[in-house]
C-alpha cells in the first residue's frame, strides 16, 4: 500500500503557535531597537508579512479570519507591551531623566501637542516642573541650560538629528540647514559665505532699499484697518525671491493669488508630525495627500528656480553664487539647487516676518518704548533724510536694543534644532549629563531666554536690559544678562548663515516705517489675540496684527 504523509505531525496546537508569535515579536522588536530599517519594504516584511505567514498555522484550528485576528492581535500587542515596558525600565539608557510618561513611551505624544502649535509652551513648562534637562522622547532630551548651548551646538558639539530626514521625507538630497555630516556641510556652506559676505550685502542694499520703500508706500495707501503681520510677509517673500533668484514674486503688488504663503505655513505645520515621527517620511507617497501643501509649494520653488536657471543672472543673487557662477565653478545639480532654493524662502522671509510683526505688535504695546525708540528715528533720520540708507544704524543702540529684546521674548524658532549623537562616536557629555549613542537633545531656546537665572524680568519687554549690559546706560541694581543664553540665530558651525542680512532688513524696515508713520491697534481688537495666536511650527507662526496707518507729517 502506498504509504501517506501524516499531515498533523506538522500542525502545532494553538498555544504553541501564538509561542512562536510571541517570540517572533520580541524578536522584531530587538531588531528595531539595534537597527531601525530604513527600507519601507523590509517594514512591511516585520510588521505585516511575518504576523500574516504565522497566521497561517493557525488555518488548521479556525477559519482564516479569526486566525489573522487572533495572530495580529498577539503580535502587536506583544510588540507594543514589550517597547513600552523597555521605555519605562531602568534598563533605558535614559531612564534617569524626569519627564511624562507619554513622552517617555512616545514621540507620538509631543507631535500631538506640536499639531496645536504649543510645544514651546509645553516644553517650557516641562522644564518648570522637572528641570534643566527632560525626557521629551523615548530616545530625545530637551536641555534649558545655556551652558550647554555650545556643547550641543559649537564647533565640537552634535551633528542634526534625525528630525530632518523625516522632514525631508528622506530624500537624499538635502538642503544646508538639514546636513548631518560637518564636512559635507563646510563644504556646501561656502557659497552661502560668499552670498551673504560685506561685499554681496552692499550689492544687496538698493534692492533691499526699493522693497521697503515699496511696504512702507503699500501700507501708507490703505484706508482703514491693515493688517500689517499680512503685508510684512508679503514684503519678506518678495525681497527673498528678489536675493534668492533675482525675482519672481509680486505679493505687494497683487497680493497672493496662488496662496503661496498659507502653502508654505501649512507644509511646515504637517512637517512638524514629521519632525516628530521622521519614520513617517519614508512613506511620502503614501501621505502625500496630506502633505499637498509641501509638496506644491516645492513645486512653486522649482518653477522659480527654473525661470531663473532660464533667464539667467540679471544681479548677483543667491543662485548666482549657489551654481558658483562668481568663481566659474562647477555647477551642483538641479536638485541641490531647489533644496537649497526652498530653504532660502522659507528660512529668509518666515522668520523675518515673524520678528518684525512681534517688534511692532510690543512696540505698540509699550508705548514708552515707542516714544524712546521714535525719538531715536527722529534723532537720525528726521523728515527729508532717506531712512532707507543704513549708515546711522552702527549708532542706533536703542534699535539693535528692540530687535534683540524682541527675538529674546519671541525667537523665530522657539524649540530649538534637534541634535544628536552619532552611532560609534561613544555619546557626548552635556555637562553633568551623558547622552548615550542615537540620543537626540535639543536646547529649548524659548525657556532658556526666559530664564530668570539668564535675564532679569524675563517675561518682561525691557529693552533697555541690552543698553545697560553694553553699557549705554547706568543702572544701579543688579541686573542678571547672559549674552551666553541668547541664541537668535543659533551657534556654532551651523548658526544661521544670513544673520547680518536679516538685521540690516529688520532695521530698515523698523526705521522707515517709524519714519513714515504712526501705528496704533484697531478698534476693538485684543493684543491679547496676537500671544495667543503665536505658534510653534518650528518656525514661529504668527496670525493678524490689524492696526491703523497714519501718516506722519
Amino acid at each position: 500500500m502506498p504509504t501517506t504523509l501524516n499531515t498533523d505531525l506538522f500542525v502545532l496546537e494553538p498555544q504553541n503557535v501564538l509561542l512562536a508569535v510571541v517570540g517572533f515579536s520580541l524578536t522584531i522588536h530587538l531588531i528595531f531597537k539595534r537597527y531601525e530599517p530604513p527600507s519601507v519594504i523590509i517594514q512591511i516584511v516585520l510588521l505585516l508579512a511575518i504576523p500574516c505567514l504565522l497566521s497561517t498555522m493557525l488555518f488548521a484550528h479556525m477559519n482564516a479570519f479569526k486566525a489573522f485576528i487572533i495572530t495580529f492581535a498577539t503580535y502587536y500587542f506583544t510588540l507594543c507591551s514589550s517597547i513600552v515596558l523597555y521605555r519605562l525600565s531602568p534598563f533605558h539608557p535614559l531612564a534617569r531623566y524626569p519627564g511624562p510618561i507619554m513622552c517617555k513611551v512616545s514621540k507620538i505624544w509631543l507631535a500631538y501637542v506640536a499639531s496645536k502649535g504649543k510645544q514651546h509652551l509645553y516644553i517650557q513648562d516641562l522644564h518648570n516642573r522637572y528641570g534643566d534637562a527632560v525626557r521629551i522622547g523615548p530616545n530625545e532630551l530637551s536641555f534649558n541650560d545655556a551652558n550647554a548651548v555650545s556643547a550641543i551646538m559649537g564647533s565640537h558639539g552634535l551633528p542634526k538629528g534625525p528630525n530632518w530626514g523625516g522632514r525631508l521625507f528622506h530624500n537624499p538630497i538635502r538642503s544646508l540647514i538639514a546636513i548631518q555630516d560637518p564636512r559635507e556641510h563646510l563644504i556646501r556652506r561656502k557659497p552661502w559665505n560668499r552670498a551673504f559676505n560685506t561685499g554681496s550685502l552692499k550689492e544687496l542694499q538698493p534692492l533691499l532699499a526699493a522693497r521697503v520703500g515699496q511696504l512702507v508706500e503699500s501700507v501708507g495707501k490703505q484706508e482703514g484697518v491693515v493688517d500689517l503681520s499680512a503685508w510684512i510677509s508679503f514684503f519678506t517673500y518678495d525681497f527673498m525671491c528678489d536675493m534668492a533668484f533675482g525675482g519672481g514674486s509680486e505679493m505687494m503688488r497683487d497680493a497672493d493669488p496662488e496662496g503661496t504663503w498659507k502653502k508654505m505655513e501649512q507644509g511646515l505645520s504637517f512637517a512638524l508630525w514629521l519632525d516628530h515621527l521622521p519614520w513617517l517620511g519614508y512613506y511620502a507617497k503614501v501621505v502625500q495627500a496630506a502633505a499637498s501643501d509641501s509638496f506644491e509649494f516645492r513645486t512653486m520653488a522649482i518653477k522659480r528656480i527654473q525661470e531663473r536657471q532660464r533667464g539667467g543672472a540679471n544681479r548677483r543673487d543667491l543662485m548666482y553664487f549657489l551654481t558658483n557662477e562668481d568663481i566659474g565653478g562647477e555647477q551642483p545639480v538641479t536638485r541641490v539647487l531647489v533644496a537649497d532654493g526652498i530653504l532660502a524662502i522659507v528660512a529668509g522671509s518666515d522668520t523675518t516676518s515673524s520678528v518684525l510683526s512681534n517688534a511692532f505688535f510690543l512696540l505698540m504695546t509699550h508705548p514708552k518704548v515707542y516714544e524712546r525708540l521714535q525719538a531715536e528715528v527722529d534723532r537720525y533720520y528726521p523728515p527729508g533724510e532717506n531712512a532707507l540708507d543704513s549708515q546711522h544704524h552702527p549708532k542706533m543702540s536703542y534699535l539693535d536694543a528692540v530687535i534683540n529684546e524682541t527675538m529674546r521674548m519671541c525667537p523665530a524658532v522657539m524649540s530649538g534644532s534637534q541634535r544628536t549623537t552619532m552611532a560609534g562616536t561613544g555619546g557626548k557629555a552635556i555637562g553633568s549629563h551623558f547622552l548615550p549613542e542615537g540620543t537626540q537633545a535639543r536646547l529649548h531656546f524659548y525657556s532658556v531666554q526666559r530664564d530668570p537665572r539668564n535675564f532679569s524680568d524675563p517675561n518682561s519687554f525691557w529693552p533697555e536690559r541690552w543698553l545697560i549690559a553694553g553699557g549705554h546706560m547706568a543702572f544701579s541694581e543688579k541686573l542678571v544678562h547672559n549674552p551666553n543664553a541668547f541664541v537668535p540665530f543659533s551657534h556654532g558651525p551651523a548658526n544661521c548663515v544670513g544673520k547680518s542680512l536679516a538685521m540690516s532688513e529688520m532695521r530698515i524696515v523698523i526705521c522707515q516705517m517709524m519714519q513714515k508713520v504712526n501705528m496704533k491697534f484697531a478698534p476693538g481688537w485684543n493684543p491679547q489675540n496676537w500671544e495667543r495666536d503665536l505658534e510653534d511650527r518650528y518656525v514661529t507662526k504668527k496670525g493678524s496684527l490689524p492696526v491703523i496707518i497714519e501718516k506722519r507729517g
